[in-house]
């Protein structure tokens, strides 16, 4: 049986989940690049975060607000892929 989160490692998983969480872009090339930009960038801070926890000690509350903050900074800024409503094709 698995032990419950604390809500400290619950507030970094949410952190964790909010920073990958990039919407899958229109078809242009530039929404691409636009989306894969942020991608890299919040997956970078992601992993300095959980590295910085497992290596260095960091505390886990600092630095759930540490990948919060990065992530606030690379808002999603590109055209969101959204399926036209009735037809099931894409927009």
């Amino acid at each position: 049986m698995t032990e419950p989160l604390t809500p400290e490692v619950r507030d970094l998983l949410t952190a964790i989940r909010d920073a990958l969480d990039v919407p899958i872009s229109h078809w242009h090339t530039e929404d691409e690049q636009a989306r894969a930009r942020i991608l890299d960038a919040r997956a970078a801070a992601a992993r300095i975060t959980v590295e910085g926890i497992l290596e260095s000690g960091h505390h886990i509350a600092h630095s759930t607000a540490y990948l919060a903050g990065r992530t606030a900074e690379t808002p999603i800024t590109y055209t969101v892929w959204q399926p036209l409503a009735d037809s099931g094709e894409q927009a």
